[in-house]
């Protein structure tokens, strides 16, 4: 059996604190057998999740089997009764934890029962890794930041379970192409890049993404180049030229043509209004 946990941490405690990581670790690699028993459960809550094969876990009166892509959740006092089998190969990792915000923080994500759909994914996954680096080497503010990262992963397993339940979001066709842009907006973008990223011509991809978003991609970037400008303008002592090059203008009157057009006022005009408003 191939495991790794943070012996240091107290693996059964109850915390006064927001929330707080007991353990985390991570189980199999060898089709070695395990086979865990608390009747009684634990004081804290606990999430396994199954990145490959199966585990067998003892709920509603028999045991069941989790496949992949599953997270099995156990509250305080719940029986955990679960094992894993030298016939079905398996990796699941998991995560005790506490504190009086944690119930809280499961409800507003959305998990509910005992086994939850979420899927592989290589995020969750680096967010286990994470946390067991952080207990690993203990770092200066590790609890801290292995409180934060559970947040971010309940959240996360939250929006996956989601995704897993309901219809696809339409976005996430473009949602490459809208990353890409948001990045790289001061640049440049090829449309032919950015339908490679969505796996489309360029021609279907340019009439998915104004469908998808309301505007074209060359709307779209150019949206986001203002809003910095809004932005610069505003709160910067860079002068007028120096903003439009800095998101993407090498022109400044062509800079100032387009800002009056979609904001409704020229440059000078916007900063001075900005500034004075303060």
């Amino acid at each position: 059996m191939y495991l790794i946990d943070g012996t240091t941490y107290n693996t059964d405690g109850v915390s006064k604190e927001f929330l707080w990581v007991n353990n985390c670790g991570f189980q199999g690699g060898n089709g070695d057998s395990l086979a865990i028993r608390r009747p009684a459960g634990r004081k804290d809550y606990q999430i396994i999740y199954l990145s490959k094969g199966s585990g067998f876990y003892h709920l509603g009166g028999c045991f069941r089997q989790v496949d992949a892509g599953n997270i099995v959740l156990y509250l305080p006092g719940e029986p955990q009764i679960y094992e894993y089998r030298t016939d079905c190969p398996h990796e699941a990792f998991w995560i005790h934890f506490t504190g009086v915000g944690a119930g809280q923080l499961l409800q507003a994500a959305g998990l509910q029962g005992s086994v939850i759909s979420v899927g592989v994914d290589a995020a969750v996954l680096e967010l286990f890794r994470r946390v067991m680096r952080e207990i690993q080497r203990q770092p200066d503010g590790y609890q801290l930041m292995c409180a934060a990262l559970l947040a971010e992963l309940i959240a996360l397993l939250g929006r996956k379970q989601r995704l897993a339940e309901g219809p696809e979001d339409p976005l996430e066709r473009v949602a490459p192409a809208v990353d890409y842009i948001h990045d790289h907006y001061q640049s440049a973008i090829p449309l032919e890049d950015c339908a490679a990223l969505c796996q489309m011509s360029k021609y279907h991809f340019i009439r998915q993404f104004t469908a998808l978003t309301g505007s074209s991609p060359h709307a779209y970037q150019t949206l986001l180049r203002l809003q910095k400008a809004q932005e610069l303008l505003a709160d910067s002592t860079l002068n007028i030229s120096e903003v439009a090059a800095v998101v993407g203008y090498n022109n400044p009157l062509y800079f100032s043509r387009i800002f009056k057009k979609y904001v409704g006022s020229p440059p000078r005009d916007y900063q001075i209004q900005a500034r004075n408003s303060r």
